[in-house]
């Protein structure tokens, strides 16, 4: 009678046991099989739309789908293009999980959220991993994990420019420019040519025109923010210039020459792919500059020659490539 006793006890207990477990286990493959797979895409606008029409293909729910997306269950994503055309996707998880992954097509970038909307197939594969850290850990951990390092890229580009100059002349012009990245900075060249207006300023006052040629070495730091980016730059060159003045059947012609030094910003904003609009705003410095050429016996006069200052604003293109 002890023994039967003692079995119904184990029985007893086994089966409360068994109790137990089914109320733990079977609420949690509930709700994960109660969440359908749904992803929140949120940054460039034109990667969001083609990657949500990529997951609505493939069955993933996405908000706007005419249904509510329940956001307990769905991921979050976070996709931003990179300058050498790959994706960066950052990935959030409802239960805290996070993961970045770059990406080469908007194709493969749907497939990495998918991958992590579908519990069905990661739930199993995360149950038993008693060393795994806990989801805030892992979380942080995934934090502060360093960026990628920049890759190495050239940028070239060309505008339109206009400008002033300390002695009172308006210019106007274009310039062309190209670098290649070296570390987290640009080292490249800019040329700019530029044509005094003669509405103002010395060139009027000398009734004489100028052009001037600038060469410039340069060196920019890139800084990028999803679709925007800035540069400021530096850089030392030399200005080649003439000036002419026209007189009854001849041309009077002086050149001079005169290192500068340059500095400026620039910002853009990317329009498509690798393109960006760009506008620059730029000073260059002539400190050993001739105001004038020529002489001045009573005669001849002086004719205007190269501005110790002159300010310039360009806007044009840009290529940000490998």
């Amino acid at each position: 009678m002890r023994a039967t006793g003692h079995a119904s006890w184990f029985a007893s207990g086994a089966a409360l046991a068994a109790v137990a477990t089914a109320m733990l286990v079977v609420p949690r493959h509930a709700a994960a099989d109660a969440c359908s797979p749904a992803a929140v895409v949120v940054g460039d606008d034109g990667l969001v739309r083609t990657i949500e029409a990529e997951l609505r293909a493939r069955g993933v729910a996405v908000p706007g789908d005419g249904g509510a997306t329940d956001v307990t269950c769905a991921v979050h994503a976070e996709v931003t293009p990179e300058v050498d055309h790959r994706i960066r996707v950052a990935i959030t998880d409802a239960d805290g999980r996070t993961v970045e992954r770059l990406t080469s097509d908007p194709e493969t970038a749907a497939t990495a959220i998918e991958s992590w909307a579908r519990r069905d197939l990661t739930d199993p594969l995360l149950v038993g991993h008693a060393g795994s850290p806990p989801p805030r850990a892992a979380a942080a951990v995934t934090a502060a994990l360093p960026p990628p390092p920049r890759t190495r890229r050239i940028d070239v580009g060309a505008a339109l420019d206009g400008g002033a100059s300390d002695d009172g002349a308006v210019w106007a012009g274009l310039r062309g420019r190209a670098c290649a990245m070296v570390g987290d900075v640009c080292v490249g060249a800019l040329v700019r040519y530029g044509r005094d207006t003669e509405v103002a300023g010395d060139s009027e006052a000398l009734d004489n025109g100028r052009d001037a040629l600038d060469l410039t070495v340069v060196v920019e730091l890139p800084i990028d923010r999803d679709r925007w980016s800035w540069a400021p730059t530096i850089g030392l060159g030399q200005t080649s210039l003439t000036a002419v003045r026209d007189i009854v059947d001849e041309e009077e012609t002086e050149q001079a020459s005169s290192l500068h030094v340059f500095a400026g910003m620039a910002a853009g904003v990317r329009v498509h792919g690798a393109w960006r609009a760009r506008v620059d705003l730029g000073l260059a410095w002539s400190p050993f500059s001739q105001a004038r050429l020529g002489e001045n016996d009573g005669v001849d006069r002086q004719l205007a020659a190269l501005p110790h200052a002159r300010g310039w604003l360009g806007l044009g293109l840009a290529y940000e490539g490998l």
